[in-house]
């Protein structure tokens, strides 16, 4: 089950960096690096005050939920609807078939059905009423909602072993945003790259193959050809690689890979360098 949909992150990197502006006084100098004081500060205890520029980190989604989750989701202050479908403007219009929860006894969606067969032949205020107030709290509605991490911090620790299964897929959802167990719980960081996993990437002279802050050592595989001289600023190329390393990098780390360092280039390739930057044939394992 998904309950989230087109899921938008805003300010990830501005609020990290200014997490450190208490403790700075330049903070021209400051970086948007995961430090060890950052996780402190965002996985402190609710309440306490010191998580607050996760307050900064502004998420907006889709959200599909029953009558039934949305009344207690509404509890939340700072958890906004932006806009959302509405049973009293279109109730008679829904596709009933498709509106409830699995959970919904049959003989209350052949009810509901009735309700509404019978109001749009005639319809009258009373009837409409009746469609209303018969609607069963298994009924689901979509809202664009608007939070941040620190909410959701909140809600997920609260919501994460609930016994509705839309909180629990809403819960198991959030672990999937940016760093957002990393930086609310102190949870390590995960690449979207596992060791053996093949990957195709495309590459030119100035990328590297890293993902969310992690050093991809990957070996080229399947692929022997002759490749034209390729020099810095050069055509992109599309390669497919194996996996057998990933390890997490500093920022500081992150400046010094760059595909123009020879021995960097090789490490992730495993490739054969030729003078003046140019890669000759691919040899691979």
């Amino acid at each position: 089950m998904e309950v989230l949909n087109s899921i938008k992150v805003f300010g990830l990197e501005d609020s990290i960096k200014a997490s450190k502006y208490p403790m700075s006084v330049d903070i021209d100098t400051l970086t948007s690096e995961v430090t060890p004081t950052v996780k402190a500060l965002g996985k402190a205890e609710k309440g306490s005050g010191h998580d607050q520029f996760l307050t900064g980190i502004i998420v907006q989604f889709d959200l599909a939920f029953t009558n039934k989750a949305w009344v207690e989701a509404e509890r939340y202050n700072f958890f906004d609807f932006v806009s959302s479908q509405s049973t009293m403007h279109r109730i008679t219009k829904f596709n009933l078939d498709n509106s409830y929860i699995e959970y919904v006894d049959q003989r209350v969606i052949d009810i509901m059905k009735e309700k509404v067969e019978d109001y749009n032949a005639n319809p009258t205020p009373k009837k409409y009423l009746e469609v209303l107030y018969t609607n069963p709290c298994g009924f689901t509605l979509t809202a664009r909602m608007t939070t941040n991490y620190r909410q959701l911090k909140t809600m997920y620790e609260q919501r994460k072993y609930h016994k509705l299964p839309e909180w629990q897929a809403f819960c198991k959802q959030l672990e999937e945003l940016p760093l957002f167990m990393h930086l609310c719980f102190g949870e390590p960081m995960e690449s979207k790259f596992k060791v053996g996993d093949r990957v195709e990437v495309e590459i030119d002279p100035d990328d590297f193959l890293w993902d969310a802050g992690f050093y991809v050592n990957a070996t080229i595989k399947d692929i022997d050809v002759e490749f034209p001289r390729w020099n810095m600023g050069g055509e992109r190329v599309s390669f497919k690689y194996r996996v057998h390393d990933v390890v997490e990098l500093s920022e500081k780390e992150r400046e010094k890979i760059y595909l123009g360092n020879l021995e960097d280039y090789d490490e992730i390739v495993a490739g054969k360098w030729l003078s003046e930057r140019c890669l000759g044939k691919v040899y691979y394992e």
